[in-house]
Parts: structure tokens; C-alpha cells; sequence
């Protein structure tokens, strides 16, 4: 078997958003094809950071079966310490019994991808600026 390799492709961004005059805003996109939508919020489009899942790749053995782990944030930050805004993340599928996401490494391409999605939500008042978080991946196999 051949050692994994992994590295991140796209960081996971949910764009510029106009904060709502009332209520929560949200801003989902989808784990696996990236697709935004929006609800009680508007998206900016024509900045710099257009809505995006993120993406990693991982390299392996064909059919290798390769098992993800991570704890996503459930809170995004302006800067350490600074305001947050809550954030529900999920990968592009559902975790095992045991809590790890299975992937199985293709026998042509010798890789796989995993998607990460999510919802964030922005209420009312939100300080304009830009909230970030960061998770560890780990990826084994046997």
C-alpha cells in the first residue's frame, strides 16, 4: 500500500454577505456541489471571495479505504478573541458508527476528495469584517 497524501485544494468560503436589517441571515452551501443559497441575507457578488465548499485531496493505493476524522468549529471568528458568529459545518457525506467519514481511494485517478460545507448564520447587528476558523483533518487507513 502506498502512504496517504493529503492537502487542501479550496478553503471553505461563504463570500461577502450584506448583513440583515432584521432577524438572522443564513448562508448554506451544499458539502457536495458547492451551491450556495441564502435566506433572509444577500450575497455580494462581484467581490474577490465568491461562495465556495472547500476541497481536499488525498492520494493512495487503488480501492484503498481511507478514514476521516475531524471536529469542525461551531463558531467563526473575526479575530481571535473578537466577535463570532455561529457555523454548522459537515463534510460531503455521514460519518460511520464510529464517527469517521469512509472514502475509498479511486482505482484510476488514485485519489479521493472530500467536500466541506456548512450553514453560517449572521444576525442582526453582525460586525462587518472577516471570520475565519480552522479545523484538523486526519485521514488513516489499514
Amino acid at each position: 500500500m502506498s502512504p496517504l497524501s493529503f492537502l487542501t485544494i479550496e478553503d471553505l468560503d461563504f463570500g461577502s454577505v450584506i448583513v440583515p436589517a432584521s432577524g438572522n441571515g443564513l448562508v448554506t452551501i451544499d458539502a457536495l456541489s458547492g451551491t450556495p443559497t441564502y435566506s433572509n441575507i444577500d450575497y455580494v457578488a462581484g467581490v474577490a471571495n465568491a461562495p465556495q465548499r472547500g476541497r481536499f485531496i488525498g492520494s493512495g493505493s487503488a480501492n484503498q479505504v481511507v478514514y476521516v476524522t475531524t471536529t469542525l468549529p461551531t463558531i467563526v471568528e473575526k479575530s481571535p478573541g473578537g466577535p463570532s458568529l455561529p457555523v454548522s459545518l459537515k463534510l460531503d457525506r455521514n460519518p460511520n458508527s464510529q464517527g469517521a467519514y469512509v472514502y475509498v481511494v479511486d482505482p484510476v485517478w488514485l485519489t479521493y476528495e472530500i467536500g466541506v460545507g456548512g450553514t453560517l448564520t449572521v444576525p442582526t447587528g453582525t460586525e462587518p469584517g472577516i471570520y475565519s476558523a480552522t479545523f484538523d483533518v486526519t485521514a488513516t487507513y489499514q
